[in-house]
């Protein structure tokens, strides 16, 4: 039988009007209802407080396209919210599935 993986989300305040999602562990089949289940919420709690929501990918150890779709649901939400997503940092392995996927043209990423 395989082990549940794990995402931890934290929600921090980086600045004026901006909220940061740091992301930990994986996100994936098993973990990627996690993340979709925090966004009403999120939204709840930041109605009005920011226009730029950031994530932080870079403690991500493995993502899959489910974890893929849950960003994907992430940016939807944000501008349903009329809130910017930027990722402000990745992985090389996240960058590159990201140019892969042909997702650098979606998401704000973070130069070199």
């Amino acid at each position: 039988m395989q082990e549940k993986t794990q995402l931890n989300v934290e929600v921090v305040p980086a600045g004026p009007g901006v909220t940061r999602l740091v992301m930990t562990g994986d996100l994936d089949y098993h973990t990627a209802g996690d993340l979709s289940a925090l966004l009403p919420g999120l939204f709840g709690a930041q109605a009005g407080q920011g226009t730029v929501m950031e994530a932080d990918l870079s403690g991500l150890e493995f993502i899959d396209s489910s974890g893929v779709a849950a960003l994907i649901h992430l940016y939807q939400a944000c501008e349903q919210h009329e809130m910017a997503l930027r990722i402000v940092a990745l992985t090389s392995y996240l960058r590159h599935l990201f140019q892969v996927t042909a997702l650098d043209r979606l998401f704000d990423l973070p130069t070199l």
